[in-house]
């Protein structure tokens, strides 16, 4: 009687049956594995997109912030320039100066104090009880203005006399020889409804939500979840991923909130104040649609399993059968006088194939069998011819017999080793040739070709026996007998001189795309130098210099124009081209801030193409928008006249594309072809379009609209 152990070799050395195991343990890889692929895809693909969602919303709001944040200190900034005969009045002139200010009470829902150099309150609107009088030199922040003479945004703090959680803007109050004579400062109570209040009313999804952090101070200055107002951050060290984010300014992290709940977390900083805006979704509500189709794929995945395990089983079983009948009529056949005669054939297909080549082998057997004794001469010369041409392809040959372990080598593989005994070595001593850190990869290679029949292609070093290193591509082979391994065979390969300029190529590639994120890190950060530059002087210039000033922010408009260039190529790494719609949305949006400063009844439309550039022309069509835009809202909008400056990139097929520059303002003055040839700005923008290829157009009223037309070095997306 058969043992269990007896019945399933017997099982297992059926065709039939490995076949229908292997076929569906390759289904059963291929679905499940693609299960998984899909499912590891989609969830690093929504990862990725929720990231770049919740980055974009802190981003835009960091913006908002920023620019209220800089709108509240220039206001400040020029209140102050008007001080300094009030100051010197006395106290009583001041406070009525303060007094007839009333619009700083919607900028700062505290209203605003005067102090003198000392650091004493002397006057404020309104004016609550115990702050006139009182010194306020311990603060750092006052200490900050008035010390050094700059602006401070302060740090948010419980206030002793209001008895509520404020922060303040401050800024000096200088003479005409830049000496401080005080500081006027704008308080604003964060449990009163202020500018901020976009944080703590936004809700972010379902359960997400917004949060203002002071990172200098480790502090939460307002946010969504109520209990978390003026609660202090996690020391440095304890959130190593909050402390990243906050180093770097801005990112996406996944981390447990304070409440233990995971959340994926987006940040942005606010650069007026180095304050963060973040941005926080429970994963549990972020991933919720992959979970689902996960589970819809486990099931799907399942029952493609079972239904694809029945159909192998079947074809197989069917398409075998003229296969088995064979195999039966030779065992039958086996001990006969004669054994000559054909096999019949049931049908003609793959399996009738080989069945008729059986037969057509046995006609011919006899005839081998005669010619054989005269392949001997034939098999040395074939044998030299391969010794010759291994040689010249510096291709080796190896075998192994398996039952003694006997390693041979061709005259190659000699020489590639360095090995001037003709004797082989053992197998071991082979492997040994390989280099240290090699050897493990080439031993277990050659232990799954005996152990499963797995042949290998690998490229590994070496150490020859007079120690030269080389790199060498060694294929493996096994020929199997009765379902085990009896003999393994190959080649050896010197491939050193091919891996030595893949290295080469590889490292001159890195280093010349090393150089080229330098250079226009470099040169942008210059131009932001020269920018800061400008902007100081500008500021030193004063009221009295209002046209040098002007020329200087024309200016820093231009340089900072330049420098976004840069910093779009050194942060997208592609020098090739300049995502020109990004690169002007990005530009006119910041020129137009900065132009518009006081105009906001003047709005931005842009309307861009995806247009794909070299940076010769991207650069003076950045230039170009921005003069435009900056002689649209100098002239178009005067006497606080309304409207709207729009900037267009239209794709025009063939290679060409147009950009625009219009408003609706008050329009050309009927002199404007006479100052076109004495403004230095519209010069430069003829010089601009001339440089793009084409010719500025002035388009007819209302309002004013220039545009020009030119060929794109690259092809156009539309």
């Amino acid at each position: 009687m058969q043992t269990i152990a007896e019945i399933a070799a017997a099982v297992w050395r059926s065709l039939q049956m490995r076949l229908t195991l292997t076929s569906v343990v390759i289904l059963l890889v291929s679905i499940w594995g693609t299960a998984a692929y899909v499912s590891t895809e989609l969830h690093d693909d929504l990862e990725r997109l929720l990231g770049e969602q919740q980055l974009a919303v802190a981003s835009a709001i960091a913006t908002g912030i920023d620019s209220d944040m800089h709108e509240r200190v220039s206001a400040l900034e020029a209140l102050a320039t008007t001080l300094e005969p009030f100051i010197q009045k006395g106290p009583s002139a001041l406070q009525a100066e303060l007094v007839n200010k009333p619009a700083f009470q919607v900028l700062f829902n505290l209203g605003v104090v005067a102090m003198t150099a000392d650091g004493t309150v002397v006057a404020d609107n309104p004016s609550p009880p115990g702050r006139k009088g009182l010194n306020l030199m311990s603060n750092p922040d006052v200490q900050r203005t008035l010390q050094l003479g700059i602006p401070t945004i302060g740090s948010p703090h419980m206030s002793p006399v209001l008895k509520a959680s404020v922060f303040s803007i401050l800024v000096p109050v200088l003479d005409a020889n830049g000496k401080v004579l005080g500081a006027l400062g704008g308080l604003t109570n964060l449990d009163q409804p202020n500018f901020l209040d976009i944080v703590p009313s936004a809700q972010y999804g379902k359960t997400g939500g917004f949060l203002l952090v002071a990172p200098e101070q480790r502090l939460v200055v307002t946010a969504t979840d109520k209990t978390r107002i003026m609660t202090a951050l996690p020391p440095p060290g304890v959130h190593p991923q909050m402390d990243a984010m906050m180093s770097k300014g801005m990112g996406t992290e996944t981390w447990v909130s304070p409440s233990g709940v995971e959340v994926l977390t987006s940040g942005a900083t606010i650069p007026t104040s180095g304050w963060m805006v973040g941005v926080s979704l429970p994963t549990a509500e972020a991933y919720g649609p992959i979970h689902r189709v996960q589970q819809s794929a486990a099931g799907v995945a399942l029952a493609l399993s079972g239904i694809a395990a029945l159909l192998v089983w079947w074809l197989l079983q069917r398409q075998l059968a003229p296969l088995n009948e064979a195999a039966m009529a030779l065992r039958l056949r086996a001990g006969m006088p004669s054994h000559h005669f054909p096999l019949q054939v049931v049908r003609n297909d793959e399996i009738g194939d080989v069945i008729e080549g059986f037969n057509t082998l046995l006609q011919e057997l006899h005839q081998r069998e005669r010619v054989l004794l005269g392949t001997t001469s034939a098999l040395e010369v074939a044998a030299a011819l391969q010794e010759s041409t291994g040689a010249m392809a510096q291709v080796g040959g190896w075998q192994v017999e398996i039952a003694t372990m006997k390693l041979t080598w061709t005259r190659e593989t000699f020489r590639i080793a360095e090995r001037e005994s003709t004797i082989e070595p053992p197998l071991e001593e082979g492997i040994n040739l390989f280099a240290p850190q090699a050897r493990p990869a080439i031993s277990a290679a050659v232990q799954a070709a005996i152990d499963l029949g797995t042949p290998y292609d690998l490229e590994l070093p070496i150490i020859g026996e007079r120690g030269t290193h080389k790199w060498v591509r060694t294929q493996g082979f096994a020929v199997m007998e009765k379902g085990e391994t009896v003999r393994l065979h190959g080649t050896f390969q010197d491939i050193t001189d091919r891996k030595q300029n893949e290295l080469l190529k590889a490292a001159t590639l890195a280093e010349k795309t090393a150089l080229l994120n330098e250079v226009h890190h470099r040169v942008k950060n210059n131009l932001q130098v020269i920018s800061s530059l400008l902007r100081l002087e500008a500021a030193r210039v004063g009221t009295n210099g209002s046209n040098t000033k002007t020329v200087l922010n024309d200016m820093q408009a231009r340089v900072r124009s330049m420098a976004l260039l840069h910093e779009s190529l050194y942060r997208t790494g592609v020098f090739a081209s300049v995502d020109l719609a990004a690169y002007l949305r990005q530009l006119a949006q910041q020129s137009f801030r900065a132009f518009t400063f006081n105009h906001a009844h003047v709005r931005l439309e842009l309307d861009l193409a995806v247009v794909h550039l070299g940076m010769d022309q991207a650069l003076p069509c950045g230039l170009l928008v921005n003069e435009l835009l900056s002689n649209a809202t100098k002239h178009g909008f005067p006497d606080g006249r309304a409207g709207a400056v729009r900037v267009e990139l239209l794709a025009l097929g063939g290679g060409r594309c147009r950009v625009c520059v219009s408003d609706n303002g008050v329009g050309l003055p009927h002199d404007f072809d006479q100052r076109r040839e004495k403004s230095l700005g519209l010069q430069l923008v003829g010089d601009l379009c001339t440089q793009l290829g084409g010719a500025l157009e002035v388009g007819p009223g209302p309002g004013s609209h220039f545009s020009v037309e030119f060929d794109c070095e690259r092809e156009v997306e539309a």
